[in-house]
């Protein structure tokens, strides 16, 4: 039709003509919204699917690290949880000091029943120990807070300050001093301070059995060496997840 003179037509013939044209167009233009629908209805359709079978994938993977029996919350003098059995080391639940430890990196082992309040609160602890063997420590109480308190009794320190205000016996030795220990300190350091330092730990433990500990409440892995993948996987599934909601 596009070679047809419509100036030598008859009005009536026009009239006819155009209508047809309009309505070819009206279907070529319903056509291409057809085959738009129909592709964004194909690409909406895959990723759905895409979607399902990644939810299934990740699904069927299991957490990291394995549950420990809950030895429940209470909490009781340091003498006490100082005495009890813990089912794991670290310990990941049970009788535990009425205030917790404070995010941050430090450079000596801290007590039990305050790290575990801090699990309660859904803190991610990484202890470390750099010789594997059972070593005497003390400790002192540093950079506590007491549970309940509120943030205008207790001002949030700076990561630096967390952790020359926890030390109490530095860890020596050619161990603890050289450079594979060092170095695992700083991947252990440099991957919570990735994360922000939000309710993670990083701290020394002379009596751990393995080179590296993940816990959460009621919830631990250990690690022969730094694993970076599966040390993200871990305070990713189970951070802020402790039994106390709590900003801190």
């Amino acid at each position: 039709m596009e070679n047809i003179d419509f100036s030598k037509l008859p009005k009536k013939e026009r009239k006819r003509l155009k209508k047809e044209l309009e309505r070819e167009e009206h279907q070529r233009r319903s056509q291409r919204g057809g085959l738009v629908k129909l592709g964004l209805l194909t690409a909406l359709v895959a990723a759905l699917a895409l979607g399902i079978l990644w939810l299934v994938r990740e699904g069927g993977k299991p957490l990291p690290g394995q549950t420990m029996p809950d030895l429940g919350r209470t909490h009781v003098p340091k003498e006490e949880w100082e005495k009890f059995s813990y089912n794991s080391n670290p310990p990941t639940s049970g009788p535990h000091d009425a205030t917790w430890i404070k995010a941050g990196i430090y450079d000596s082992p801290q007590g039990d029943g305050f790290l575990i309040h801090a699990l309660e609160h859904g803190y991610v602890i990484l202890s470390y120990n750099c010789e594997r063997k059972i070593s005497n420590f003390e400790f002192r109480i540093s950079n506590l807070i007491y549970a309940h308190e509120t943030e205008e009794m207790h001002e949030e320190p700076m990561a630096s300050e967390s952790a020359e205000a926890s030390v109490s016996s530095q860890l020596t030795g050619d161990v603890w001093e050289g450079e594979d220990c060092q170095q695992l300190k700083k991947q252990l350091s440099d991957l919570a301070e990735e994360k922000k330092l939000w309710k993670l730990i990083v701290v020394p433990r002379p009596n751990l059995d393995v080179a590296i500990a993940l816990t959460a409440w009621a919830r631990i892995a250990k690690l022969d060496k730094f694993e970076k993948q599966e040390i993200n996987s871990f305070i990713d599934n189970f951070r802020n997840r402790g039994p106390e909601a709590t900003a801190e």
